[in-house]
């Protein structure tokens, strides 16, 4: 028997809502619901790439959307690595690139952030420059999209690729220039200012790169303010190919 509580929660998800606790700066988190979206609408990606894979929190959460696609989960932070690579052998077709996504031309990095525990979700490629003393920074392999897909992707896979770099996305995006002409959807995290004026590319930045690369904006995922004043900081937005059928239909209802 359940309770009063789970009794409304089912009624309230039966009307096509949720309720959930609001943590303070979060104004909205619907990743699943939104790529369930465009999964109803006939999208099923042969391919999934998670660029800034963690330990796997995003690929866990959308997997069982699309169970039957290639994954490739790419992270650079060794910690992570052996929590990843558990995950992956458990799944057909799921590979691990132990690699930094940047530009061209680059085959190693530094990555600074990282935790006590040598991983952290907020660890972010740093000025080559910084000294390997600083606490948290690490020297780490890097290789471009290109590198890594260019000869292996094609338009037929219609690719989802998700990334999640800490402020680097734009430089990893320079280096799929091949690449994005073979993927029909992009998620991306996106900053709305300059979060401590680091020179971090914008949401702006990133929509008129995707733009010139035919990719207009389909949805935003997630938003998150600044908790002391609700300012708008950052978010989640997902790009869809200009040609894609999920963008081809526009009328008002």
């Amino acid at each position: 028997m359940i309770n009063a509580r789970e009794a409304r929660r089912r009624i309230v998800r039966r009307c096509g809502y949720r309720i959930t606790r609001r943590q303070p700066g979060v104004r909205g988190q619907a990743m699943e619901e939104a790529l369930a979206v465009m999964k109803s609408m006939g999208f099923h990606p042969n391919v999934v790439i998670d660029d800034g894979a963690n330990f796997g929190q995003w690929t866990r959460s959308i997997h069982p959307l699309f169970p039957n696609a290639r994954w490739h989960l790419i992270e650079p932070q060794p910690t992570c690595h052996p929590e990843l690579a558990r995950f992956a052998a458990k799944h057909r077709d799921m590979a691990l690139h132990r690699v930094a996504l940047t530009q061209p031309g680059v085959r190693e990095v530094s990555l600074t952030g990282i935790g006590a525990d040598g991983g952290s979700s907020g660890a972010y490629i740093s000025n080559s420059e910084q000294s390997l003393e600083a606490t948290g920074t690490i020297r780490c392999p890097a290789a471009s999209l290109d590198d890594l897909f260019s000869s292996t992707i094609s338009s037929a896979d219609r690719s989802l690729l998700k990334l999640d770099l800490e402020g680097h996305e734009l430089q990893a995006l320079k280096g799929a220039i091949q690449l994005l002409e073979r993927i029909e959807v992009v998620v991306c995290e996106v900053a709305f200012f300059d979060i401590n004026d680091g020179g971090r590319p914008l949401f702006t930045d990133i929509s008129e790169f995707l733009l010139r690369h035919s990719f207009v904006l389909f949805d935003l995922a997630s938003l998150n303010g600044r908790p002391r004043d609700e300012r708008l900081r950052t978010g989640d937005a997902i790009y869809a190919r200009k040609n894609s059928f999920l963008v081809r239909d526009n009328r008002f209802d």
